[in-house]
């Protein structure tokens, strides 16, 4: 992941990269995940909504990995980013009641 994002994390604050990257590499973890459930499982999925919340299970998951002091960043980046993907979804057109299947 270093090598990935090298060029793009110079520009961020040192403290910031360790975070940036778990939240990166949870992201494609889950892309990774869903795409296998797709192929070998043959699951459905309904909504990107699925993949954001993955994402942020992940993120908060491997969080209690991270120094103590980065936890609380890394859960409040995941419940800004379910906050903000419901409503970009709400306002186009997704029912907030609709239940994610699993």
């Amino acid at each position: 992941m270093t090598s990935f994002f090298q060029t793009w994390l110079q520009h961020v604050d040192s403290k910031s990269r360790p975070q940036i990257r778990v939240g990166a590499s949870a992201i494609f973890w889950s892309i990774w995940l869903t795409r296998n459930d797709v192929i070998f499982d043959n699951k459905i999925f309904y909504s990107y909504l699925q993949v954001i919340f993955r994402t942020t299970y992940w993120t908060r998951f491997w969080s209690t990995l991270q120094k103590e002091a980065d936890q609380p960043n890394l859960k409040r980046a995941c419940r800004v980013m379910e906050i903000v993907a419901m409503e970009i979804f709400a306002k186009n057109g997704w029912l907030l009641s609709n239940r994610l299947r699993a």
